[in-house]
Protein backbone atom coordinates (compact mmCIF):
# COMPACT_ATOMS: atom_id res chain seq x y z
CA UNK A 1 0.00 0.00 0.00
CA UNK A 2 1.02 3.25 -0.84
CA UNK A 3 1.60 5.99 1.72
CA UNK A 4 1.16 9.54 0.85
CA UNK A 5 3.73 11.68 3.61
CA UNK A 6 3.81 15.12 1.43
CA UNK A 7 1.11 16.94 -0.65
CA UNK A 8 2.23 19.56 -2.92
CA UNK A 9 -0.25 22.49 -4.28
CA UNK A 10 1.26 24.76 -6.78
CA UNK A 11 -0.37 28.27 -6.50
CA UNK A 12 -0.79 30.61 -8.70
CA UNK A 13 -4.08 32.90 -6.86
CA UNK A 14 -5.79 32.15 -9.12
CA UNK A 15 -9.76 30.33 -8.90
CA UNK A 16 -8.28 27.01 -9.90
CA UNK A 17 -5.37 27.56 -7.39
CA UNK A 18 -7.73 28.17 -5.07
CA UNK A 19 -9.98 25.52 -5.41
CA UNK A 20 -7.03 22.99 -5.99
CA UNK A 21 -5.37 23.93 -2.60
CA UNK A 22 -9.16 23.00 -0.95
CA UNK A 23 -8.78 19.33 -2.69
CA UNK A 24 -5.09 19.08 -1.51
CA UNK A 25 -5.64 20.29 2.00
CA UNK A 26 -8.52 17.73 2.22
CA UNK A 27 -6.33 15.25 1.00
CA UNK A 28 -3.55 16.01 3.91
CA UNK A 29 -6.02 15.99 6.50
CA UNK A 30 -7.47 12.02 5.41
CA UNK A 31 -4.05 10.70 4.94
CA UNK A 32 -1.99 12.89 8.10
CA UNK A 33 0.55 14.17 5.46
CA UNK A 34 2.07 17.64 5.45
CA UNK A 35 0.83 20.13 2.87
CA UNK A 36 3.33 22.40 0.71
CA UNK A 37 1.40 25.36 -0.89
CA UNK A 38 4.29 26.80 -3.45
CA UNK A 39 3.98 29.72 -5.71
CA UNK A 40 6.38 30.58 -8.53
CA UNK A 41 7.11 34.07 -9.87
CA UNK A 42 9.25 35.02 -13.02
CA UNK A 43 10.24 37.66 -10.60
CA UNK A 44 9.11 37.89 -7.40
CA UNK A 45 9.43 40.54 -5.24
CA UNK A 46 10.64 38.75 -2.51
CA UNK A 47 13.65 37.10 -1.81
CA UNK A 48 13.43 33.92 -4.24
CA UNK A 49 13.93 30.35 -2.83
CA UNK A 50 12.62 31.16 0.50
CA UNK A 51 11.39 28.34 2.08
CA UNK A 52 9.51 28.77 5.45
CA UNK A 53 6.98 27.06 7.63
CA UNK A 54 4.02 29.08 9.15
CA UNK A 55 6.24 32.32 9.82
CA UNK A 56 6.96 33.16 6.30
CA UNK A 57 10.02 35.81 7.90
CA UNK A 58 11.81 37.62 5.65
CA UNK A 59 9.13 37.98 2.88
CA UNK A 60 7.09 41.67 2.15
CA UNK A 61 4.20 42.14 4.82
CA UNK A 62 2.18 41.94 0.96
CA UNK A 63 3.46 39.01 0.04
CA UNK A 64 2.90 37.54 3.92
CA UNK A 65 -0.28 38.17 3.98
CA UNK A 66 -1.21 37.11 0.75
CA UNK A 67 0.28 33.65 1.10
CA UNK A 68 -1.00 33.06 4.58
CA UNK A 69 -5.02 33.97 3.88
CA UNK A 70 -4.72 30.87 1.65
CA UNK A 71 -5.03 28.49 4.76
CA UNK A 72 -7.84 29.64 6.78
CA UNK A 73 -6.18 29.76 10.26
CA UNK A 74 -8.13 26.59 11.40
CA UNK A 75 -6.55 24.88 8.53
CA UNK A 76 -3.13 26.62 9.25
CA UNK A 77 -3.98 25.38 13.29
CA UNK A 78 -4.44 21.66 12.52
CA UNK A 79 -2.12 20.99 9.25
CA UNK A 80 0.68 23.37 9.82
CA UNK A 81 1.45 23.98 5.85
CA UNK A 82 4.58 25.12 4.51
CA UNK A 83 4.72 27.85 2.57
CA UNK A 84 7.70 27.81 -0.16
CA UNK A 85 8.09 30.82 -2.84
CA UNK A 86 10.78 30.72 -5.58
CA UNK A 87 11.24 32.57 -8.96
CA UNK A 88 11.50 31.37 -12.25
CA UNK A 89 9.70 29.11 -14.91
CA UNK A 90 7.17 27.92 -12.94
CA UNK A 91 6.81 24.60 -14.65
CA UNK A 92 10.99 23.85 -13.67
CA UNK A 93 10.30 25.23 -10.45
CA UNK A 94 7.06 22.94 -9.73
CA UNK A 95 8.97 19.94 -10.43
CA UNK A 96 12.87 20.89 -8.96
CA UNK A 97 10.79 21.27 -5.29
CA UNK A 98 8.17 18.18 -6.03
Amino acid sequence: MVSTQRILVPHDFSDASAASLVYGAALARCCQAALHVLHVGNSAPFEPDLECPLGLAGMSSAARERMLALVPPVEQAALNPHFVVRSGDPAAEIVAYA
